[in-house]
Parts: C-alpha cells; sequence; structure tokens
C-alpha cells in the first residue's frame, strides 16, 4: 500500500479503503484469532472503516483547510455522493468476521 501512494496508483480514497480492508481481512484470514495481529487487524478495520466513511470524508472536507482543495472524485465520489469506484467480483472486500481467501493488492 506504501508503494502504491508513493507511486500515485490510487485513484481515490475509495480504491485506498479497499486495499485496506483487504489487508486486514487478509490478516483474520490468515492469523488464529488468538494472535496479536489477528486482533490489531480487527481492531484497525473497525478504527478504519469508521475514519474512512463516506460521512467523516464528507465532513473533513468541509471542516479541514488542507482538504478543502480534495475534489469528491478523488475522495471516490461522484457529485451526488455517492462512491463510484466499481465493486466486481474480483474486487469485493468483506467486512464482516467470517474468515475468506484473498488477493494480493
Amino acid at each position: 500500500m506504501t508503494a502504491k501512494i508513493e507511486a500515485s496508483e490510487y485513484a481515490n480514497v475509495m480504491e485506498f479503503k479497499k486495499d485496506f480492508i483487504l489487508m486486514c481481512n487478509n490478516a483474520t484470514t490468515y492469523n488464529r484469532p488468538e494472535t496479536i495481529y489477528y486482533k490489531e487487524a480487527k481492531r484497525l478495520l473497525h478504527l478504519g472503516i469508521r475514519q474512512l466513511s463516506k460521512e467523516k470524508l464528507l465532513h473533513l472536507k468541509k471542516t479541514q483547510s488542507f482538504l478543502s482543495s480534495i475534489t469528491l472524485q478523488e475522495l471516490g465520489f461522484d457529485e451526488s455522493g455517492h462512491v463510484i469506484v466499481e465493486q466486481t467480483p474480483s474486487t469485493q472486500v468483506k467486512v464482516d468476521n467470517q474468515p475468506r481467501p484473498a488477493d494480493e493488492p
């Protein structure tokens, strides 16, 4: 994810969010529930989902001057505030507690 940020490979925040969720899901899929990796992945997932929510991002855009120049499209929304990242079977992410196989971002 760091390499993708440095290479400007994310078109918008929603693409980053998709990889973030995938990373957390991978950690909970491939680590046992009693491990720190699993527990921290769950904690990070819930925190990240909250911080990268549509409502939070739009609120931050309105209230933080350094975010005011970011377009809705860069946040991953169309002009009416709907998410514009399409979810295809190969890019769908799962945000529940059930383990699943996952692709690398």
